[in-house]
């Protein structure tokens, strides 16, 4: 049987899901940021016609801003929380394996936040290219992905719309990501980016090798990586839906008082 810490935790999400299952016939219209995200939510009991994708908008500006730095190392990097199911773990292992003096690892996250599990990280990492950078503000995100050739996405749970695949694109930088979720859905296979096997560090060690031994690769792959949509587009697109909504709830409320007047 299971502890009963776990059986509380099961118990609140089974409550939560009747929560949620008994609000949504009051919401009209639902927006999601992934079509891997809005086909969970028909799963879920949402109706086809009540959920429409539509992906995020996005300040470019600060995009444009920094020049990008260049080296004779070829530079992977993860950026973002250092907890287990970021799938950062799969990535030193991946790099322990490639071992190539040629490559570097870059690695942004604050050590403080789970320390344990750093300092796990840290005993893993065997390959002498991979760097622990420490952590970052936000809005240094467009410099340090200046200083990067490739960002690698390996959550190991799924992913709605990763922000760090636009910001990457948004930078020039294709990306190496898990082939599930919403990654899968933002990241063209071997056209904008690479992706494989979650958790799998033996194929992600060679899809960094595909880097290593291609040069023209990493370039084949930026002229692929697809336009980010802008904050500016992103409200217009808002509006669009809004007033669509409100416009077929006119109708509709139109039609009911023309049937209750007969």
């Amino acid at each position: 049987e299971p502890p009963k810490d776990l059986k509380d935790h099961v118990e609140a999400i089974e409550i939560r899901w009747r929560e949620v299952r008994s609000r949504l016939p009051k919401v009209d219209l639902f927006i999601a940021p992934s079509p891997f995200l809005r086909q969970k939510f028909i799963e879920f009991g949402v109706s086809e016609d009540r959920i429409l994708y539509s992906d995020y908008g996005f300040d470019r500006e600060g995009f444009g801003n920094f020049e990008r730095t260049t080296s004779e190392k070829l530079r992977f990097g993860f950026i973002g929380t250092l907890i287990e199911h970021k799938g950062v773990m799969t990535v030193i292992r991946a790099m322990d394996l490639v071992s190539d003096p040629r490559a570097e690892l870059h690695v942004y996250g604050d050590p403080t936040n789970f320390p344990e599990f750093f300092a796990e990280m840290k005993k893993e990492a065997k390959f002498d290219g991979t760097r622990f950078m420490g952590g970052f503000d936000n809005k240094e995100v467009a410099k340090i992905l200046a200083g990067l050739d490739v960002l690698i996405v390996p959550s190991l749970w799924f992913e709605n719309s990763p922000l760090t695949i636009h910001e990457a694109f948004m930078a020039g930088v294709p990306v190496i990501t898990t082939d599930l979720g919403g990654m899968k859905d933002l990241v063209d296979h071997q056209v904008s980016g690479l992706r494989f096997e979650r958790g799998n560090a033996d194929d992600l060690a060679e899809k960094i090798r595909e880097f290593l031994s291609d040069e023209t690769l990493r370039n084949r792959l930026v002229s692929g990586i697809p336009a980010v949509k802008s904050i500016d587009d992103d409200a217009r697109d808002m509006e669009k839906i809004y007033d669509s909504l409100l416009s077929g709830k006119s109708k509709d409320q139109a039609k009911s008082a023309e049937r209750s007047s007969r």
